[in-house]
């Protein structure tokens, strides 16, 4: 499946179920199997740096 994380900036993640296990209560949450690449930042400036930034312009 394809992941759209941010609609303004169309971040988009494929993502490949590979199998679903029994329940195991130990595992509080998903665990990422393999990546590929670097992630990009989230928020790669803060709200000041990006006003800043804005007004250079």
């Amino acid at each position: 499946m394809t992941y759209l994380y941010d609609f303004g900036d169309q971040w988009e993640f494929d993502v490949k179920l590979e199998r679903i296990d029994p329940v195991n209560r130990k595992i509080k949450k998903p665990v990422i199997l393999e990546t590929h690449g670097e992630a990009p930042d989230q928020y790669p400036m803060s709200d000041e740096e990006w006003d800043e930034e804005w007004d250079e312009e």
